[in-house]
């Protein structure tokens, strides 16, 4: 079975100025554009249950842990910026 590359030769240019080395950049690649073919496919996956899953809802109903979250939000909601550095921010 016949196999072509699907990689693009590296571009070369030798001219001087870069408007030029520019521009024969582009119409190299638009000549190369007009023979790329591309296909569509389907990847058949396996329905894999992603790793994090098993520890979702771990600490449901903990209430070490709803105490901890709800410290956190008070914090995150607070209007005491006595902890930021105001040197940060100018």
């Amino acid at each position: 079975m016949w196999h072509r590359s699907l990689s693009f030769q590296p571009f070369e240019s030798r001219l001087k100025p870069k408007q030029q080395h520019v521009q024969q950049l582009q119409m190299n690649f638009l000549e190369r554009a007009k023979h790329i073919e591309t296909i569509d496919w389907e990847v058949p996956l396996d329905s894999v249950e992603p790793a994090w899953m098993k520890y979702a809802g771990v600490f449901k109903d903990n209430a070490d842990f709803l105490e901890i979250i709800e410290a956190m939000r008070a914090e995150r909601n607070s209007d005491d910026d006595s902890e930021v550095d105001p040197s940060y921010y100018s």
